[in-house]
């Protein structure tokens, strides 16, 4: 296709930029996410003196992945020198409409309703402010981050506008009512809330996260619809958030037919597989996008990523 031919099939745009700090990855579940994530740390750490790989995704597959347990801090991956590792939780709680008809104050109740507090939560929101602005304070080079599925990720990349509202709030014309109600729900962050510094660490999130010289997001695809659906969905999203997506990764393809090979079943599998790569290069003409095959055997283990992680730089296909 003249398309595939004028859009990157790799992403040595990425790997080898000199300013990109954060990289985001994210996508439908099951497309490959996490080998994506930990193949793009192992790739990094090629190019840059320390990477720092992050799960924000409650399943944590990164210990999965490498076959080593991790927690909350950072650890370093068995089998490389540079490349530390760590899952965080992100939980908090929501405010649902109950909760928030119980406030009897009508104007602070449209108030809360409208910065839409119940979603994605106040604790989490504290967290990922808190997450961001610890792993800044670290020496890390680059940052990758393992991301929820497409839901999940959108909530999160929603915080750091919801904090600033919510730190309006609290400046603005409910003053001392505000601080006090809202203050009571969050006897969950006690010790930690601050909506001064709260709000402070929003707006360097919003700054980091919009300036495309820093960060990127990567979308992690297969060739099927709902796949390519979601990945659209997560486009048209970090578009209102201006972040960055300039890089789409299809995952499972069937790789063409060797000489000799005689598979109706993979055959039709591929031919159905081109409709949905053909949507991509018309959906995101100028992208990198990398087509990445299907692997006889599980990827897991540094070795196994580390060997994967080649067709990011250099396709396979």
């Amino acid at each position: 296709m003249a398309e595939e031919e004028l859009t990157p099939p790799h992403l040595l745009s990425v790997l080898d930029s000199p300013t990109l700090k954060w990289i985001f990855v994210g996508g439908k579940g099951g497309v490959g996410k996490t080998t994506t994530s930990c193949s793009l740390a192992l790739q990094f750490a090629k190019r840059r003196k320390d990477v720092l790989l992050v799960s924000t995704d409650p399943a944590h597959n990164l210990s999965d992945a490498f076959g080593q347990k991790f927690g909350s801090k950072p650890s370093l991956i068995k089998g490389t020198d540079n490349v530390h590792c760590m899952e965080v939780s992100l939980e908090g709680f929501s405010l649902n409409d109950e909760e928030l008809d119980a406030i009897k104050d009508d104007g602070l109740k449209s108030a809360l309703k409208g910065i839409d507090i119940n979603l994605p939560g106040a604790d989490e929101a504290v967290s990922f402010a808190q997450l961001i602005s610890t792993v800044e304070k670290m020496s890390h080079e680059v940052v990758i981050f393992d991301t929820a599925p497409t839901g999940h990720t959108l909530k999160l990349l929603s915080l750091p506008e919801t904090m600033e509202k919510l730190g309006g709030l609290f400046k603005g014309a409910l003053g001392g009512m505000a601080k006090s109600v809202v203050g009571s729900l969050m006897d969950g962050v006690k010790g930690k809330f601050d909506m001064q510094s709260l709000s402070d660490q929003a707006v360097m999130v919003k700054r980091r996260l919009s300036n495309p010289n820093e960060t990127t997001f990567i979308g992690v695809c297969i060739a099927e619809y709902f796949s390519i659906y979601e990945t659209e969905r997560l486009a048209q999203e970090l578009s209102k958030y201006d972040i960055d997506l300039s890089s789409i990764v299809i995952n499972q393809l069937i790789p063409p037919q060797k000489e000799g090979e005689s598979c109706s079943r993979c055959d039709a599998k591929r031919k159905l597989q081109q409709k949905y790569i053909d949507q991509v290069y018309d959906l995101y003409e100028g992208f990198n996008i990398v087509k990445m095959p299907e692997q006889e055997q599980e990827v897991r283990g540094v070795e196994s990523i580390r060997a994967f992680s080649e067709m990011l730089a250099h396709p396979a296909m």
